[in-house]
């Protein structure tokens, strides 16, 4: 297998010690988005794909096999922040990137220090589309540990912005289901071998992706309902501080009801006898303090406050 990289040859497979046969006249060539109808001219392919979707998608043409990749960046705040097309017959494959493509740059790197273990000719892209699902496998564990983490901050009644990563996480998942339900999509549209491009040996390592991107795609699925139930518990704390405070109002309004009583009684512009008793102004500030009193006391017994 040759492969080439914006139009120079840098490796040239099979080796003379091994019975590679098959991989006689089999060409990857990989290249920049700007040369591609060039590419395509030069390997006769002139019937390009035009799909251009937020997403990723696959195509199935009459010689060849066409997959458009939108890979989202790893903290999946840019759900397009790279986009890879591939052309896929039985001899050729072109693959055409963007001006800087660190997944590509390091998917080349792997094939070309070892690539001794690779069966079939289409087992490259097999072996991007692993490389590109597996890239997001430690953000599902980092999410679930802040989601944990903001569960243990609720227990624990702590403060901090619960609102703001929240939301961050649901963006977060939001992109990952996006994400995993188009690659899906796509693998299992491959999957269906239309131009036969795909030996047995190859379809059952692409299933076994697809069972584990199937797994990842749950996995995300589990984490929302878990940062769903969290942001549930968030709410239910908040209604439970609401009820504090308007159970802290209600016992000032009802220690504070009798007294308005009796500033609303002796206020009263008439005639009442016994404020021509020398000692009725201290009576009634004692009874004002020994009813505050007798309703605090009252209220903390039944824990109220």
């Amino acid at each position: 297998m040759k492969i080439y990289v914006n139009g120079k040859m840098v490796k040239d497979k099979p080796e003379p010690d091994k019975d590679n046969s098959k991989e006689i006249g089999k060409t990857l060539y990989v290249s920049k988005s700007e040369s591609r109808e060039k590419a395509l001219r030069k390997f006769g392919l002139h019937a390009g794909a035009k799909i251009k979707d937020v997403n990723s998608c696959f195509e199935s043409h009459k010689d060849f096999d066409y997959l458009y990749l939108q890979i989202p960046s790893e903290d999946f705040r840019n759900l397009s922040s790279e986009q890879v097309e591939i052309y896929l017959t039985d001899k050729i494959i072109l693959l055409f990137h963007q001006e800087k493509s660190p997944l590509v740059e390091a998917w080349l790197k792997s094939l070309l220090v070892a690539d001794d273990n690779i069966a079939c000719f289409v087992e490259v892209i097999i072996n991007l589309l692993a490389l590109i699902n597996s890239r997001h496998l430690s953000l599902l564990n980092a999410i679930e540990d802040k989601i944990t983490g903001l569960e243990d901050a609720l227990t624990k009644e702590e403060e901090m912005d619960y609102v703001g990563e929240i939301s961050n996480l649901r963006k977060q998942l939001l992109g990952l289901r996006r994400y995993y339900e188009s690659m899906l999509a796509l693998m299992e549209d491959l999957e269906e071998n239309r131009n036969g491009l795909l030996s047995e040996d190859s379809l059952r390592l692409l299933h076994f992706q697809i069972q584990k991107l199937e797994r990842s795609y749950r996995n995300s699925l589990n984490l929302r309902d878990y940062l769903t139930q969290v942001r549930e518990s968030y709410q239910a704390l908040l209604d439970i501080e609401a009820n504090k405070v308007m159970k802290l109002f209600t016992v000032i309004t009802s220690i504070f009801l009798p007294l308005t009583l009796l500033v609303g009684w002796y206020g009263m512009n008439i005639y009442m006898p016994e404020t021509a008793f020398r000692y009725t102004y201290p009576l009634v500030i004692l009874a004002s303090l020994f009813i505050v009193v007798a309703l605090v006391i009252y209220f903390k017994r039944n824990r109220w406050f």
